[in-house]
């Protein structure tokens, strides 16, 4: 499967008066089988006025983004659905093995400051978080 060939929706929202961005996997039946268990990364920010980051935070969260997209693979993974604005940014990534993939996670940012993310696992999901949000903004 050529991962490189999916295609994504982009929406935009508004949660307590600030702009909401999500992005995610318009139809992933072919990785069900291939993903099943679920990652959450979240990283809550002191928002600016319109919600977003701060330029330094975004700078940091761009560099981790950048850092961890190769573990976007078939053997690895695939980053199903990213959510920003409101004070936080959010991964959701569906993998193989959790521990694998947390191994590498680990791995590559070993060089990294720590960031302030917080992490939640869901093992055996498949796709039970992804499926709620496409029913929920309605994405055909």
């Amino acid at each position: 499967m050529d991962l490189n060939s999916l295609e994504y929706a982009t929406l935009r929202g508004e949660q307590n008066g600030c702009p909401i961005t999500y992005r995610c996997i318009k139809d992933p039946k072919e990785l069900k089988e291939l993903f099943t268990h679920r990652i959450g990364i979240f990283w809550p920010y002191e928002s600016t006025s319109n919600g977003l980051a701060p330029g330094d935070v975004n700078e940091l969260q761009n560099k981790f983004e950048d850092a961890i997209d190769v573990l976007e693979s078939e053997e690895q993974g695939i980053l199903s659905l990213v959510v920003f604005g409101g004070g936080r940014k959010e991964w959701h990534w569906y993998v193989k093995d959790i521990n694998e993939w947390m191994n590498n996670f680990n791995e590559i940012l070993s060089s990294h400051k720590q960031y302030p993310l917080q992490i939640e696992f869901t093992e055996n999901d498949n796709w039970g978080y992804h499926n709620a949000f496409i029913k929920w903004a309605k994405i055909a």
